[in-house]
C-alpha cells in the first residue's frame, strides 16, 4: 500500500533527524492521517537495519489494536503487558508504560528493553514522571526517541517537532472526511 505524502513526509523526516543527531522528536498529524502506519515503516526501517526497537502505549484499547496491526504487517513482536505471554528477546517489543514502571522498576523483574528506537504513541499523554524515566533511561542508553501525536500541546523534552500533516492536506488526499 503507497504511503500517504504525510506519512512519507513522516518517514524522510524521521530518517533526517536521526541522522542529524535528534535524540528526541516528536511528529504530529491529524487523528486519522495513517501515524500507525508512520510508526510501522519505523519499525520496519529499524528491523532492516538491525536495531532493536520498543513502541510504547498507554491504554489497553491502544495497546491490543497496535499488536493487531503489528500481526497484520508480519512485524515478529514480543509482548510487555500484563496478561500476555511474554517473549523479551524479541527485537521488536510492545510495551505498555503501566507494566514497565511496574516490572522494571518496582518489582525489578526484568531490565529495559536495549531498544535502539523507542517509539511512543499518543505522545501527549505521556507527559508524566513515570514516562519522563523510562525515556530518559532509553536516552541515556543511546536509543532515539519518536512520538507521535495528533496533539502536541504541553509537549516537554523534545529536540524537534515534525509537522507531518495538516487536516487540510489529509482532507485533500481522502484521509479524513470535512
Amino acid at each position: 500500500m503507497e504511503r500517504w505524502p504525510n506519512q512519507t513526509r513522516a518517514y524522510d523526516g524521521t530518517l533526517d533527524a536521526i541522522q542529524r543527531g535528534v535524540k528526541r522528536l516528536c511528529v504530529t498529524s491529524p487523528t486519522g492521517s495513517g501515524k500507525t502506519r508512520m510508526m510501522t515503516d519505523m519499525i520496519e526501517w529499524a528491523n532492516s537495519e538491525g536495531k532493536p526497537v520498543v513502541l510504547y502505549t498507554h491504554r489497553r484499547m491502544l495497546y491490543d489494536q497496535t499488536a493487531a496491526v503489528l500481526d497484520k504487517a508480519g512485524i515478529n513482536h514480543g509482548k510487555r503487558a500484563a496478561g500476555h505471554d511474554t517473549a523479551l528477546l524479541r527485537n521488536v517489543q510492545l510495551a505498555m508504560t503501566q507494566s514497565e514502571l511496574s516490572q522494571v522498576y518496582k518489582a525489578e523483574s526484568r531490565d529495559l528493553h536495549h531498544a535502539a528506537l523507542v517509539i511512543v504513541d499518543e505522545l501527549h499523554q505521556h507527559q508524566g514522571p513515570t514516562v519522563k524515566k523510562i525515556i530518559q533511561d532509553h536516552v541515556d542508553a543511546g536509543a532515539n526517541v519518536v512520538g507521535y501525536t495528533a496533539t502536541p500541546l504541553d509537549i516537554t523534552d523534545v529536540d524537534e517537532l515534525l509537522v507531518a500533516g495538516s487536516i487540510s492536506e489529509c482532507r485533500s488526499i481522502g484521509a479524513l472526511v470535512p
